[in-house]
């Protein structure tokens, strides 16, 4: 018996170790098939985000330089300059200043605005007489302005970027292809990949010059990030597809040097250099790499090309690792089954056979043999055994038991009565303690909340700032230039201290503004909803214009008693939001419409950022949830919103999805003065 028992053991143990080692196998090749693909399109859609991302700062890089260009372009320094040519002796009669005056403040223009772009290492001013001579020239070198004499200035005839800038229209943009940068025909050395830009001057309706900017792509794109990161290769090219960045220094800008190199010999985007698509990614298994492409367009005719290569030389040899583990898993898991398998059929076998007999005289109503029970395996089925024999008598022991069970039930369960009442009591106590603590926590969050808006709020401040400051600066610096004119006499210092004078009231408004939304003090007053809500946009001002947001409010006043500045924390929280989200989708004509209906007290703030998905709108208002990048978003900001509006101010907040964006609404409940 014991033979035969071991004998079907063995055999039960072997078909599981067989069928445990391909099953766990099967499952184990699956998963490691899965999750390499997984990987491989993670990595590909990594890489295009990536590429992506560097195109659009690119693009954001020269879209400011443009600005810049077009800034200088239309600065009062050229208008002086214009109005001097149209005097014998260079005289501006309108300003009473000379043309090497303005040519002074032109050059401190160029300064400041290439000490604010460490990329930009020449500006100038080039008329079209004269050969087309440079008429103002600054340069940056190493961080040092060098304003360069009028002997040194050089003639720019016959170059290609001058003739077309002064064919285009006034504000018209030039934008060159990026080459090395020349001086007297030669190239200099260390290299220099410049990139220009360009725009006409005119004088009226003549032509009078061209305003030029020199940029040093190396450092505008910041190619220095691109060499130290080991892990992701990047590439860009020109409209020709020749390489101006390239890992291998010998093809960067190889066509300078005669030598033709092109990204469409060395990968497969030849569609995106013919302009049949705009981007492209893939996994190059050739490489055993993800591989994405990103085109950007500077002008119609101007094109550059951007390509990632992601290696996946750390996922394969975790994948050789991971392949050698798991056999080593499958093999020793198929033992351990196959072994615990054999030694439990060894010992249950026979005791189950015994009490299978058992239990079939007990069917048949037949007398039952007692000897077979006594069975010594020391586990469960000793137990079972042992449960047989004294069924009957446990049987009738249960029967008592349960008689005096139904005696004693009432006074335990008037016992438990009694205690559970007690543990009520003391649980009321114990809530009472947690809603004590839960509100001292949440106006610690409210405050953090707060805290963390400050830092926005100092970026606003600096954005506010900017433009008085550079205003005070320049007219400081023309004093010197005045005095030396005798341009200097009492109505000139009235005049000078008035305009100066409205600028610092500017600055100091802005700081009494920044100060009061910092209050913390908590003593509610009446406050009118339109002012307040105004002055949160006058705070936001300066950073909405700057990302070309536009801000629209209309509607009528009406007050509320309450805590004006965690109003004002609603309203800024709601504005930031909608900013951030108008720049994360790129919307060209970016605008928030914010409508107060005093009628029926309610306050509406719509974007047109396309909305929230619908599969998070329900959760915008939870704490710590936030759809922005690790990092930007601590998922607290509307959280407190809707904790101020609807527990602080007894009113109610809401959001959906209207028209081309998402819209806040708050209707305020009617106050009382305490």
């Amino acid at each position: 018996m014991k033979a035969t028992n071991f004998n079907l053991s063995s055999k039960i143990a072997i078909l599981v170790f067989v069928l445990s080692f391909l099953g766990i196998a099967s499952l184990a090749f699956i998963s490691y098939q899965q999750s390499n693909e997984i990987f491989k399109n993670n990595l590909v859609r990594s890489t295009a985000f990536e590429v992506e991302k560097s195109a659009i700062s690119m693009q954001k890089r020269v879209d400011e330089a443009k600005k810049n260009l077009l800034f200088s372009s239309n600065s009062e320094s050229i208008y002086g300059i214009l109005r001097t040519t149209q005097n014998r002796f260079n005289y501006d009669e309108e300003q009473n200043m000379h043309i090497d005056s303005w040519k002074k403040r032109l050059e401190k223009l160029f300064a400041v605005i290439m000490k604010q772009n460490p990329s930009y290492f020449q500006m100038r001013l080039i008329g079209v007489k004269n050969n087309a001579r440079e008429i103002v020239r600054v340069e940056q070198k190493d961080g040092v302005i060098i304003f360069i004499e009028d002997e040194k200035l050089q003639s720019k005839d016959g170059r290609s970027y001058v003739k077309e800038t002064i064919q285009l229209p006034k504000e018209g943009i030039y934008i060159s292809s990026i080459d090395l940068n020349r001086e007297y025909n030669v190239i200099e050395t260390p290299y220099v990949p410049t990139l220009r830009v360009a725009t006409p001057i005119y004088n009226g309706d003549k032509i009078f010059g061209l305003l030029v900017i020199n940029i040093n792509v190396d450092i505008l794109f910041d190619f220095a990030k691109y060499r130290d990161n080991k892990n992701l290769i990047t590439f860009i090219a020109n409209a020709d597809g020749q390489y101006i960045y390239h890992k291998d220094i010998a093809k960067t800008f190889g066509f300078e040097f005669g030598r033709k190199y092109l990204i469409q010999n060395d990968y497969d985007v030849a569609d995106i250099i013919e302009n049949k698509k705009v981007q492209k990614e893939f996994y190059a298994k050739e490489i055993e790499s993800a591989f994405a492409i990103f085109k950007i367009e500077l002008l119609k005719d101007r094109t550059l090309y951007v390509a990632h290569i992601s290696s996946s030389d750390y996922f394969e040899k975790e994948s050789r690792n991971y392949i050698k583990v798991l056999i080593v898993y499958i093999i020793g898991i198929a033992i351990i089954i196959a072994f615990l398998i054999a030694v439990l059929l060894h010992y249950l076998i026979s005791p189950i056979t015994k009490l299978t007999t058992v239990a079939k005289s007990i069917t048949d109503g037949g007398e039952i043999n007692f000897k077979i029970l006594e069975i010594k395996t020391g586990d469960e089925i000793e137990e079972l055994a042992k449960s047989f024999k004294f069924m009957v008598k446990s049987l009738s022991n249960s029967k008592l038991e349960l008689q005096n069970l139904a005696n004693n039930l009432e006074l335990d369960v008037l016992e438990k009565t009694k205690e559970l009442q007690k543990l009520n009591d003391e649980l009321e106590l114990k809530v009472e303690h947690s809603i004590q603590d839960i509100r001292k926590k949440d106006d610690v969050l409210q405050q953090q909340s707060k805290l963390a808006s400050m830092g926005e709020m100092i970026g606003a401040i600096a954005h506010q700032w900017r433009q008085p400051l550079n205003v005070l600066g320049i007219e400081i610096q023309g004093l010197k230039y005045n005095y030396k004119n005798g341009d200097i006499d009492e109505k000139f210092i009235e005049e000078f201290i008035a305009k100066n004078k409205k600028t610092i009231q500017f600055m100091s408004k802005t700081i009494d503004d920044f100060r009061s939304f910092f209050r913390v003090d908590k003593t509610k007053s009446s406050f009118n909803i339109l002012a307040t809500t105004q002055s949160v946009i006058d705070m936001q001002s300066a950073q909405l214009e700057n990302h070309n947001i536009k801000v629209f409010l209309v509607g009528n006043e009406f007050s509320y008693f309450g805590l004006q500045s965690e109003f004002q924390q609603v309203i800024l929280n709601i504005i930031n939001n909608a900013k951030d989200a108008l720049l994360d989708k790129e919307i060209k004509d970016a605008k928030i419409a914010i409508n107060i209906d005093a009628k029926m007290r309610r306050l509406t703030i719509c974007d047109n950022a396309g909305g929230i998905d619908s599969e998070v709108i329900q959760r915008i208002f939870e704490p710590y949830f936030t759809t922005k990048e690790q990092g930007k978003g601590t998922g607290m900001g509307l959280y407190m919103s809707k904790m101020i509006i609807e527990e602080n101010m007894a009113s109610i907040l809401n959001v959906m999805n209207r028209d081309d964006g998402a819209c806040f609404e708050i209707i305020l409940e009617e106050s009382e003065e305490g």
